[in-house]
């Protein structure tokens, strides 16, 4: 059953597969581990094709608005994410996000530096979606996802799917994949104490991005 699970990763992050098979995918394997992480558990599965990072699942027993405020704070995850040195938004365009951040690496290499490719989705707003891909960075490749899923089985708790897949050029993935999945459960750590804060700056009606201003790409909240 966890080999056919892992096939089943494996093909959607290779083959062109709908957002809603994907969305019922997560779901399934959170039934099959609700105990787990209705402890509060973070579950980790590995890359088993040599990439470093792997994917986190997680039950946030906050609203969907408040955790995707979080995720997409960028110029804030300097001060709450693992490792984080720098971070700003460059640019925006509906949306995508152009964004630049510069971490510690936790290897021995120098820090980590990206450009990347946000992209927002947000159509359902009870699935919401952002996806980045490092357009410049001095690793071989990075790339990921946040993926929050509100589903009625798990209310009114938020099932959050984070993944990370990147490679350092001259760091054997033996080495590296131990230390890469502790940063990665490090970070879903760090966006779960974020949103339990219930600071200020997350708005509790509607979905926005935190980064913005202004309330023109606001989302309404799930009822």
């Amino acid at each position: 059953m966890k080999l056919l699970f892992f096939t089943c990763v494996f093909l959607l992050a290779f083959s062109k597969v709908t957002f809603s098979d994907e969305v019922s995918t997560w779901i399934e394997f959170a039934h099959k581990h609700r105990t787990t992480l209705s402890q509060g558990e973070i579950e980790i599965i590995p890359h088993n094709n040599g990439d470093l990072g792997g994917t986190g699942i997680a039950l946030f027993d906050e609203p969907i608005s408040a955790v995707w405020q979080v995720i997409t704070d960028y110029p804030e995850y300097s001060k709450f994410m693992p490792r984080n040195l720098h971070s700003e938004v460059l640019r925006h365009q509906q949306n995508t996000v152009f964004f630049k951040t510069r971490y510690e690496s936790a290897f021995p290499f120098e820090a980590v530096e990206n450009e990347s490719r946000i992209v927002h989705e947000t159509h359902n707003p009870n699935v919401l979606k952002m996806t980045w891909v490092a357009e410049k960075t001095n690793l071989e490749f990075n790339r990921g996802f946040w993926l929050l899923i509100k589903d009625q089985d798990f209310s009114p708790a938020v099932l959050v799917v984070y993944q990370t897949r990147f490679s350092i050029a001259w760091v054997p993935s033996t080495l590296a994949v131990g230390p890469s999945q502790k940063t990665l459960k490090a970070t879903m750590q760090a966006a779960r104490k974020r949103t339990q804060a219930h600071l200020p700056r997350y708005q509790p009606l509607g979905i926005r991005f935190a980064w913005e201003n202004t309330n023109k790409n606001l989302v309404p909240s799930p009822h």
